[in-house]
C-alpha cells in the first residue's frame, strides 16, 4: 500500500483499527476525528500522526526507532525504522513516518501469516 497517498486521519484511523480498542462510533469521518474513550462520558482524541502522547507508546512497544538524516541540500529530514523487521520511511513528520512504518509492519506481519 502507498501510505504517502493517505491523510493523517488515513494512517491514524488504520493505526487504531489495527491496535484494537476502538468502535466504529470512535471514527468521524465528517470531521477527520477519532476518539478515543475514557468512561461513560469521557473522550479524547486519538492523533497518533501528531500527537507524541498517542504514538509514543505504539513506537515503544513496536521498537520503532526516529532518527534524523542529513540530505544533500544539507536539510534534515526525520526517518522512522523497525531494526526488527527492517521496515523504514522517511517523512516530514518524524510520528507519521513511525506510524506508517507501524502499518507496514503489521501488513508484513499478516503476509507472513498467511502467505499465498
Amino acid at each position: 500500500m502507498d501510505y504517502s497517498k493517505l491523510s493523517d486521519f488515513e494512517v491514524s484511523k488504520r493505526v487504531a483499527m489495527a491496535i484494537g480498542g476502538f468502535i466504529e462510533e470512535d471514527f468521524c469521518e465528517a470531521h477527520s476525528v477519532i476518539f478515543r474513550r475514557h468512561g461513560r462520558h469521557q473522550y479524547s482524541f486519538f492523533e497518533p500522526c501528531t500527537n507524541p502522547s498517542d504514538a509514543w507508546p505504539i513506537i515503544v512497544a513496536n521498537k520503532i526507532n526516529i532518527e534524523w538524516h542529513q540530505w544533500k541540500d544539507d536539510t534534515d529530514k526525520p526517518y522512522a525504522l523497525s531494526n526488527a523487521t527492517m521496515i523504514s520511511r522517511y517523512d516530514d513528520n518524524p510520528l507519521r513516518a513511525a506510524m506508517i512504518v507501524f502499518l507496514m509492519m503489521q501488513e508484513s506481519a499478516n503476509v507472513q501469516d498467511n502467505p499465498a
